[in-house]
């Protein structure tokens, strides 16, 4: 067995336990997206009033944001465009506006931030942008 030989084996089970960890590790955006998600959970379990984003099944009206302010909700912002709203609701609040028939989804409304920092290296646009595309 030559030195090339022995040492074929190390290099291919180093390059396949590397291979492996990047795979399975998670990265930085998915450990910072379950932190906020947490963060999130503990915060709303903490207070009385949640902020939820709330998806209509028919388009927004008056008459849906009277509804949400009969359970407690009060707007704070609409988003029309997607049949949604968002609104400060306590959880039995919240809880009477999700057996009303007339909401299709609800998520809790917390904070984001950009991640173009992970992106751009994920995608690989430094690569493109070395061969002048830039757009």
């Amino acid at each position: 067995m030559t030195i090339l030989e022995k040492l074929h084996r190390p290099v291919v089970l180093a390059g396949v336990l590397v291979c492996a960890s990047i795979i399975l590790l998670p990265t930085a955006g998915e450990r910072r997206a379950e932190a906020t998600a947490a963060r999130s959970a503990a915060a709303a379990a903490q207070t009385s009033e949640l902020d939820v984003i709330v998806r209509f099944k028919a388009p927004l009206t008056k008459s849906q944001h009277k509804r949400v302010s009969s359970y407690g909700g009060r707007l704070y912002r609409e988003l029309p465009i997607i049949n949604s709203a968002a609104y400060h609701i306590s959880k039995p609040g919240l809880e009477k506006l999700l057996a009303s028939g007339i909401v299709a989804s609800y998520g809790i409304d917390h904070q984001v931030k950009a991640s173009m920092d992970i992106t751009a290296a994920a995608v690989g646009a430094n690569i493109a942008n070395s061969y002048g595309w830039t757009g």
